[in-house]
């Protein structure tokens, strides 16, 4: 089939090949490229940010309960203004971090793990504030012990526990992310490296084919030219044959 073909559509059709074959490995890379973009993105803006902010939050709340047996150990009131105040400042910066944590939501099992946090942070601070903050005002020590290592704890653990799931959750996307990133450019190489052997093999085929059908044309415009020129060589001593004996016969006539 390829034999019939004239010279014009081989060339034509070698070149469309090598054309076709380029934007292939084009497509694939940038394909590749695209799902290492969204894995490091992944990571970027959501694991790393989500477990940083999370890390701080669980911080914080900790902290909180560290305050709380402080403030039960105040046996003056300015003391124990002061670390109501430390207090509050520590659960502004909580609900500031954990507003930013927000940015960092791109999956819906995340948003179900972070809307789970505020109603356990809201019953936690009620405990802090009805039961436990008004009876370490009035050096209730033994009442106060009795709401830290009762519902205070049983709060704290809820919370805290909360925002221990969001961790781990930020935890396990991020190593799948990585994870997810390595193969991506794993394969990525991969497909590009043999995208440029079956492009070097093809283009030497094509090489090949097409050196190949130029020197058959080639050929037969030679033999053509060759048959033609040897025709003509033929003619010209056949007529320069007929022309001496045209001479030769004058002469004779002559004499």
């Amino acid at each position: 089939m390829f034999a019939r073909l004239s010279l014009s559509w081989k060339l034509n059709l070698g070149f469309f090949t090598v054309v076709l074959i380029a934007a292939a490995l084009g497509a694939f890379a940038y394909f590749r490229l695209t799902q290492i973009k969204e894995s490091s993105d992944a990571i970027t803006m959501d694991n790393m940010p989500g477990i940083i902010l999370v890390d701080k939050a669980k911080g914080l709340i900790d902290r909180e309960m560290e305050l709380a047996a402080r403030h039960m150990l105040c046996t003056e009131k300015p003391e124990m203004e002061r670390v109501e105040k430390e207090m509050a400042e520590n659960r502004t910066e909580t609900a500031k971090t954990l507003e930013q944590y927000q940015a960092t939501i791109f999956e819906a099992r995340d948003r179900e793990l972070f809307n789970a946090i505020a109603p356990l942070g809201q019953a936690f601070q009620a405990v802090v504030e009805n039961q436990l903050l008004p009876l370490s005002r009035l050096n209730k020590e033994k009442e106060a012990k009795a709401v830290l290592d009762g519902p205070f704890n049983d709060a704290y653990d809820k919370y805290v526990g909360a925002v221990g799931d969001l961790v781990e959750f930020n935890k396990t996307e991020g190593t799948k992310s990585a994870q997810d990133l390595k193969g991506d450019v794993s394969s990525a190489k991969l497909g590009i490296i043999i995208g440029l052997i079956l492009s070097v093999a093809c283009g030497a085929l094509i090489g090949i084919f097409l050196s190949r059908s130029i020197s058959n044309a080639l050929n037969k415009v030679i033999a053509s030219l060759t048959e033609g020129s040897e025709q003509v060589s033929s003619a010209s001593g056949q007529v320069s044959q007929s022309s001496q004996q045209m001479a030769e016969g004058a002469s004779e006539q002559a004499s």
